[in-house]
């Protein structure tokens, strides 16, 4: 997304072509990444793309072995990749809280120090001394969680800017660097697939350059074998173009299947699948390097070309604008409407950045440097009437927006945080009550007494497993389900709740009745789900409870529990999200965990609902 641009050279260079079929498989790479957080029920591997950028980005940091390092100093080239990637997501930063001070200001958390790691480029380690995970979304979320990425991207080219210096002066053969690079990302590779622990959140990994250098130099070892060449020239041999194109294919449709059918929570994704997707991807990037080959031609339509060549705009503003336009929406997420108008704001977005930051084909006299010299040169440029109004409109609305997010950076931790300070308050009380809480022997019900159902099922033992959506109403589930067995954790994951279900199972507190309140912290596979209902066993009788939160997974975990239900005969549906989605009066300012009436509510509805079940049967 952030690779150098390369297209300095005349359009009457053959290179040109080159570097039209790379930002074609750039394009369709940011497509795949916009497509997973649109429609994850049908891309839900689509996050692998960036493992493609990685791997492109390592080829540009490491062509032209021979030549490009000695045309000026290795520190030249990581400061011009700094300033590429620096100015525009200052200019994404300043508007997003500029445009959450004004029309979210209930959003102005965890954006100050989110933003200057970004700015310092250690967002993904920011994340992580944090435990920040990037598959917990809910309690802590962020515009700017995806900013990850762009550190990470820095950091490796200044890896990169390293291992070249180093090179240089151990004086290594062409083919002794490559090996090097090989055996590095080989234990790369290793390396995540070692420190990944089974159904336990895989953030670290998927943030630590560590384990996720392996692409990036996979990349550079492609430079190796290619000598850094943006073309190749096609193989005489019949044969050998033939198995070239061929293996460049079963590429494409490889990466095609893993999109389709791998996703972010299950544990193949890292014990194997980032790694061969990477490979796949370096094997069609050198495949679209042979010049006037069938795919070269195809990546350089220019439905592909052009999202390619604005790659990190979009990359920037897809994030943010995915993530409050549910804040405005009406309806389902599905909506095209609102589908429409986000699009239409995203590409909006990515083109003013791109025009006046990353090409600067729009002239401003601020914004793009913050000095007077950039000023007089503005006014003094020959530039067309309308070509100036832009510049000036620009660099005014610009700072308005610094303005503006200037005051929202000082509002973030002030208000920011009375309502989670709330919040907090009333799920640290409830987990110190539900500590306290034992579990009554049962009592024996006179047959002579005649016991409501709702009563009955009242008085049963019942397990509640669930995460801070539950515990936000533990009290008042515990005030209509006495014998209740409440077992919450803030950030809580279906697809980790294996190790709880044992636990709490050995522990004899596993009951005939199981209500799940799960899937807001993230989504997760059939293949998961279908393990946790056989932990629980088809004895027991078990209630899921369906999400209802502005999350971009909140579509995929309802219809995974509902198409749960039609596979196994004692699983029943709790639909909280159908129930509370008219009733914003019930939820905090983030939209997601219930307030003291929505607690009530949503206790009320469980029981209502597990009576009306019972009647049913």
């Amino acid at each position: 997304m952030a690779q150098q641009n390369v297209m300095q050279e005349s359009h009457k260079n053959p290179k040109y072509k080159r570097v039209a079929a790379i930002d074609g498989f750039k394009g369709m790479m940011i497509l795949a990444i916009i497509g997973y957080y649109y429609f994850q029920n049908y891309l839900p591997g689509g996050f692998f793309a960036v493992n493609a950028f990685f791997a492109v980005g390592g080829y540009l940091a490491f062509r032209d072995n021979k030549h490009l390092f000695h045309k000026k100093p290795v520190e030249w080239h990581f400061s011009s990749k700094l300033s590429r990637l620096w100015l525009p997501m200052l200019f994404m930063i300043i508007g997003t809280v500029a445009f959450l001070f004004i029309a979210l200001p209930e959003q102005l958390k965890n954006i100050r120090m989110m933003s200057l790691s970004s700015l310092v480029f250690f967002n993904n380690y920011y994340q992580i001394i944090n435990q920040q995970s990037y598959f917990v979304q809910s309690i802590n979320p962020s515009p700017f969680v995806h900013l990850w990425y762009v550190s990470l991207y820095l950091q490796l080219i200044f890896i990169s800017v390293g291992i070249r210096k180093i090179f240089n002066r151990l004086n290594l053969l062409r083919m002794q660097e490559s090996l090097v690079l090989l055996i590095l990302s080989i234990l790369s590779a290793v390396l995540m697939s070692g420190m990944y622990v089974i159904q336990k959140d895989p953030s670290y990994i998927y943030y630590a350059i560590s384990t996720r250098i392996f692409s990036f130099l996979l990349g550079g070892v492609l430079s190796y074998f290619t000598e850094g060449k943006l073309s190749l020239s096609l193989p005489k041999n019949n044969f050998v173009l033939l198995c070239t194109q061929l293996l460049g294919i079963i590429s494409l449709l490889l990466m095609g299947w893993m999109t389709l059918k791998f996703n972010g929570v299950q544990d193949e994704t890292y014990l194997y699948g980032m790694q061969l997707f990477s490979i796949v991807s370096v094997i069609f990037l050198w495949s679209i390097l042979y010049e006037n080959s069938a795919l070269n031609y195809f990546l350089r339509f220019r439905g592909f070309t052009i999202f390619g060549r604005r790659s990190f705009s979009y990359y920037l503003w897809f994030y943010p604008v995915h993530m409050f336009a549910p804040y405005f929406q009406r309806g389902e997420e599905s909506n095209l409407v609102y589908l429409s108008v986000q699009i239409f704001c995203i590409v909006v977005l990515a083109e003013v950045t791109y025009k006046v930051f990353e090409t600067k084909k729009w002239l401003v006299p601020f914004g793009q440097s913050f000095s007077l010299r950039s000023i007089y040169q503005f006014t003094v440029n020959d530039l067309s009437p309308v070509k100036k109004m832009i510049g000036i409109v620009f660099s005014f609305t610009y700072v308005i927006l610094i303005g503006l997010a200037f005051v929202g950076f000082f509002q973030s931790s002030k208000e920011n945080n009375l309502v989670a300070q709330q919040l907090e308050s009333v799920i640290k009380r409830n987990q110190e009550l539900i500590e306290q809480t034992t579990q009554e022997e049962s009592t024996t019900v006179n047959p002579n007494k005649k016991i409501e159902l709702k009563e009955q099922i009242a008085q049963e033992t019942v397990t509640f497993i669930g995460d801070s959506i539950l515990l936000a109403a533990a009290d008042k589930v515990q005030e209509l389900f006495p014998k209740a067995i409440i077992d919450g954790k803030v950030g809580r994951q279906l697809y980790s709740s294996s190790a709880t279900l044992k636990e709490v199972i050995s522990k004899g507190k596993m009951a005939d009745k199981v209500v799940t309140v799960l899937g807001t912290n993230g989504t997760f596979s059939q293949k998961q789900l279908d393990e946790y209902i056989h932990i629980l066993g088809e004895d027991r009788e078990l209630y899921f409870v369906t999400i209802f939160a502005p999350v971009k997974w909140n579509n995929e975990v309802n219809q995974q529990l509902h198409e749960a239900k039609n596979r196994f005969s004692n699983v029943h549906i709790i639909d909280w999200y159908e129930f509370a989605k008219n009733h914003a009066e019930w939820f905090y300012e983030d939209k997601i965990h219930p307030n003291n009436q929505g607690a009530e509510e949503f206790a009320k509805y469980l029981l209502d609902s597990m009576t009306h079940i019972k009647m049913s049967e």
